[in-house]
């Protein structure tokens, strides 16, 4: 498997994925989507967990057949040694010590082929976890600033200043770039009570 079908399984031909990647959407203990989706976190969580030197209960992830479980378990434990230094250079240039899947799948493209090929079954249980992204840490990390803007700051808004405030929310980076003062010259000069208020920049 190339590094680029690793890190995009999405462009990976339907044969190269696992025959029950769209499996367990039915095969959870219920067949809810809520139930799916909390199981795809689950096996999620199993390789941050694992990424960071923290045990996992494989018995709750549902795994398909086709991962070997025992030979996983063993490759889980191996994981932190392996890619340890990888994993603080990656969150160290982000900024951030949050770990995600995507973390572990560059860190394990980085390693020698040899090393790498002690890790098949990790690769396969990533693979399950990147083609789903409604699962993935991001995806719950947006919801969780929607939550919060919704609920805390402000009960009641338009969708449309709900849509912009959840923007700048989640892309802080990207708002933190930008020029603040000719927003503010903006916002200010629309009205004659603002300008009244705020002043001329």
């Amino acid at each position: 498997m190339s590094p680029s079908m690793l890190a995009y399984p999405a462009l990976m031909p339907e044969s190269r994925l696992l025959p029950d990647t769209v499996w367990s959407f039915s095969s959870g203990p219920s067949d809810s989507l809520a139930s799916s989706m909390k199981l795809a976190a689950k096996r999620e969580r199993a390789v941050i967990k694992a990424a960071e030197g923290r045990s996992v209960d494989l018995e709750a992830l549902q795994l398909p057949e086709e991962l070997d479980t025992d030979r996983l378990e063993l490759q889980l434990k191996m994981l932190r040694p392996s890619i340890a230094k990888q994993l603080a250079d990656v969150t160290k240039d982000r900024g951030f010590m949050c770990v995600t899947v995507q973390d572990v799948a560059s860190c394990l493209i980085k390693l020698q082929p040899q090393t790498r090929a002690m890790f098949s079954e990790i690769e396969k249980l990533i693979e399950l976890c990147l083609c789903l992204p409604i699962s993935v840490a991001s995806s719950e990390r947006t919801f969780s600033a929607l939550r919060f803007l919704k609920t805390w700051v402000r009960s009641t808004m338009t969708q449309k200043r709900l849509t912009h405030l959840s923007l700048m929310h989640t892309n802080t980076d990207i708002l933190n770039s930008l020029d603040i003062h000719p927003l503010m010259r903006d916002f200010i000069s629309t009205t004659p009570e603002r300008t009244s208020t705020f002043g001329h920049l």
